[in-house]
C-alpha cells in the first residue's frame, strides 16, 4: 500500500531502483533485521557490533552525549553498515535531545504561547540544522498529542496546547522547519495522548473519544501532517475503541488491541481512509503498555503483520528478531 514513487518519499527512477535491488539482495534474517531500530545509549561500539552480528538494524536512536561522542558513534555505525542507517533523537525541545551542546529551543508549549506560528517553524529550522550537522537523519518529534485531559503524565508542556487549530498549525511549521534541514519529522503519537489520565509506559492507555471527535481534533490534526509531507508517524501503545468497533464490526471489547497492534487502526484507518503514505513506526515496545496484552514473541510478528515498519526498541534483540 506504499508508493515509494509518491510523497512524502518521492524517489526518482535512480532511487526506486536502488531500493528494488538492495531488497532482492536481503534474505529473510536481513530483511527482519531492518525493521528494528535500536537504542545506543552510550558510545558503545562493541555492542552495536554484537547486534550487527544478530542482523543489521535499520538504526540506532541516541540520547543527549558530547557532540564529539555523537559523531564518533555515527561514523562507526555508518562505516560498518552494509545499508546506510537511520539515525534518530528525541528532538523534543531542541537538538539537546541529540548534543549536549544543542540548543534547547524551548518546550512546545512555550512556543505555542508565544501565538506566533513562524516560531514554531524557526524550532523546526534550527533544531533540524544542529542534528544533521552531527549526522541525525530522524527526529522523534513533533509531539502533536492534545491536552484534553490537564491530569494526562505524557502531554503537558510537551505539546503545543489543547486548541486543535493551534495544535495543527504549529506542528506543521515545525515538520516543514526540520525536513527542510534533512532531518525527518515524526509526529507522535498516534492516534492521539492526552484523553486518559494513565501512562502507556506503564499501562495500555484508551482514547475514548468517539469517531465524529476523533476526526474533529485528531484526525485532523495528523490528516494536515500528513498533507504537509511528515515522512513518518509513531504509534502508541493507545487503543482507540470507536474506530476499531466502527471498522471491525462486532469485535469484543477484550479484543480491542493498541494501536500499535491493530490492524484495523494500521492498515484501515492510517494507509486506508487517511492516506499515510510513510513510515509507520511504534513506541518503544519496552513500555508495558505494549507487554500487557500478550506474550512480546506473539506481539512482535503481530504488530508487523497489523501495519509497523519499524519496531523501536529490543528488549533481547536476538530473541525478539527470531519471534519475528
Amino acid at each position: 500500500m506504499v508508493d515509494i514513487t509518491a510523497s512524502p518519499f518521492n524517489l526518482d527512477p535512480e532511487g526506486v531502483q536502488w531500493v528494488g535491488s538492495t531488497l532482492a539482495s536481503m534474505d529473510t534474517r536481513a530483511k527482519v533485521g531492518q525493521l528494528f531500530h535500536l537504542a545506543a545509549m552510550f558510545p558503545d561500539p562493541a555492542a552495536i557490533d554484537r547486534d550487527n552480528a544478530v542482523a543489521q538494524p535499520n538504526g540506532y536512536m541516541l540520547r543527549g552525549m558530547p557532540a564529539e561522542q555523537v559523531v564518533g558513534l555515527h561514523r562507526h555505525l555508518q562505516s560498518t553498515a552494509s545499508i546506510p542507517m537511520l539515525l534518530s533523537a528525541n528532538l523534543e525541545k531542541g537538538a539537546d535531545g541529540l548534543i549536549a551542546e544543542g540548543t534547547s529551543f524551548g518546550s512546545p508549549m512555550q512556543v505555542a504561547a508565544t501565538g506566533k506560528v513562524e516560531h514554531a517553524s524557526h524550532f523546526g529550522i534550527a533544531t533540524g540544522r544542529e542534528a544533521r550537522a552531527v549526522g541525525c537523519n530522524w527526529g522523534f518529534s513533533p509531539i502533536v498529542d492534545i491536552q484534553f485531559n490537564h491530569n494526562n503524565p505524557i502531554t503537558n508542556i510537551r505539546c503545543f496546547g489543547s486548541d486543535v487549530d493551534t495544535v495543527a498549525d504549529m506542528s506543521e511549521a515545525m515538520i516543514r522547519g526540520m525536513q527542510s534541514q534533512g532531518v525527518a519529522a515524526t509526529p507522535k503519537h498516534f492516534p492521539g495522548d492526552g484523553v486518559d489520565d494513565r501512562d502507556q509506559h506503564l499501562v495500555t492507555t484508551v482514547n475514548t473519544f468517539s469517531v465524529a471527535a476523533w476526526d474533529a481534533s485528531f484526525g485532523k490534526v495528523y490528516q494536515q501532517q500528513f498533507a504537509a509531507g511528515a515522512k513518518s508517524i509513531m504509534v502508541g501503545h493507545i487503543a482507540l475503541p470507536a474506530y476499531s468497533k466502527l471498522l471491525r464490526p462486532g469485535i469484543a471489547d477484550e479484543d480491542i488491541l493498541p494501536a500499535s497492534m491493530a490492524p484495523e487502526i494500521l492498515t484501515d484507518l492510517v494507509r486506508g481512509r487517511m492516506g499515510f503514505n510513510g513510515v509507520i513506526c511504534s513506541d518503544a515496545l519496552s513500555m508495558v503498555g505494549y507487554t500487557i496484552p500478550m506474550a512480546r514473541r506473539r506481539a512482535l510478528p503481530l504488530s508487523v503483520a497489523a501495519g509497523i515498519d519499524v519496531l523501536l526498541f529490543a528488549v533481547d534483540y536476538a530473541e525478539d528478531v527470531q519471534s519475528v
